[in-house]
């Protein structure tokens, strides 16, 4: 058998593999959970390419022992081209180095979603609680006392979203946007310096 017809049969038997990995790994939130069937398919090509290099036949093996050995690899938190980060301990996208360091990597769009950049915005390990906690109650009153327009610029501008985004969801042009970025900047300042608020 060739090298080609080796690879091919091994592509009718991912979808298999796949499934059988989903399965396994059913429990796991949706990223980590595709991050774990990607990375089961790569150990068993790994383990399928390496039996065709020493010689031997994958299919005398026998896929459903690549496939066990493919998912053992992947719980022990094992990765395929990163030998350097075994176990996931040097990874920061691998989740024992996200539990070991106390922390977790979440996508922009899902903390936009969430709410969850509101306390991005301060978390900064420098500040203390109370600290933390009036600036929370600071920016909460000063988001009350601009427009609506304003408030929903400056939310999304908090958010990360550039100036053509802002633009496209508030209704003005990126000039205006630009704009009112100085002016909610100049505006906090403002705020910050009065000693009222």
């Amino acid at each position: 058998m060739t090298a080609l017809a080796f690879h091919e049969e091994f592509t009718v038997l991912l979808p298999q593999l796949t499934r059988a990995a989903r399965f396994v790994f059913r429990r796991r939130n949706a990223t980590d959970q595709e991050e774990a069937i990607a990375d089961t398919q790569a150990a068993a090509w790994s383990a399928w390419s390496g039996l065709i290099k020493r010689g031997r036949n994958p299919l005398e093996v026998g896929p459903s022992a690549i496939l066990s050995f493919a998912i053992r690899f992947v719980k022990h938190g094992r990765r395929i081209g990163n030998p350097g980060c075994g176990r996931g301990r040097m990874d920061p996208w691998h989740w024992k180095a996200q539990r070991r360091g106390g922390f977790r990597i979440v996508s922009l769009a899902s903390a936009r979603q969430s709410g969850e950049w509101k306390a991005w915005v301060v978390n900064d390990h420098k500040s203390t609680p109370a600290e933390h906690a009036a600036f929370v109650i600071d920016f909460q009153d000063w988001l009350g006392r601009l427009s609506e327009r304003r408030r929903r610029s400056a939310e999304l501008l908090a958010q990360g979203f550039g100036t053509l985004e802002v633009a496209e969801q508030v209704g003005l042009s990126p000039g205006a946007i630009s704009q009112a970025r100085t002016a909610l900047e100049q505006n906090w300042k403002a705020f910050q310096a009065d000693p009222v608020a």
